[in-house]
C-alpha cells in the first residue's frame, strides 16, 4: 500500500488531514507536494490523523519538517495525532516531538487547536 491522503476542511484556515499507509522515500515527495498545495490554498493550521500510518522513515519526517516551516511562515502550525508506536518512536528519537505537537488522539488535538499559541 502506498498512501492515502484525505483533507477535511474545518475552516478557511484549518484542515484535518487523514493520512494512511507507509510514508517512505518512495512516496514522501508526492505526499509533501499534496500537503504544500493545501497550505498554498490558504490552510495554515493542519491537524493530522496518523492512525493509519504504519511506518515512517526519515523521508516521512522531512515532510512534516517542511510543513512546519511552510505553516510557520504563515503564522500557523501543525499537530500530529494518533500515531502508532513505531512512527511515534521516530519522532521521539529525533527529538522532533519537542517542536511538533503530538497527541494521543484527534479529539485532543482538536480541543487544543483554538488555544494554540505556538508558531515557528
Amino acid at each position: 500500500m502506498q498512501y492515502t491522503l484525505q483533507e477535511e476542511s474545518l475552516s478557511a484556515e484549518r484542515s484535518l488531514i487523514h493520512l494512511a499507509g507507509r510514508l517512505t522515500a518512495a512516496n514522501a515527495g508526492a505526499v509533501k507536494k499534496e500537503l504544500l498545495d493545501i497550505v498554498a490554498q490558504g490552510k495554515k493550521e493542519l491537524i493530522f490523523d496518523l492512525s493509519g500510518v504504519s511506518f515512517m522513515d526519515s523521508s516521512g519526517l522531512s515532510v512534516f519538517v517542511s510543513l512546519l516551516r511552510a505553516t510557520g511562515e504563515r503564522k500557523g502550525w501543525i499537530k500530529l495525532a494518533a500515531l502508532k508506536e513505531l512512527p511515534a518512536e521516530v519522532f521521539r528519537l529525533t527529538l522532533l516531538d519537542r517542536i511538533i505537537d503530538l497527541y494521543t488522539d484527534v479529539e485532543s488535538a482538536l480541543r487544543t487547536a483554538d488555544s494554540n499559541t505556538r508558531t515557528f
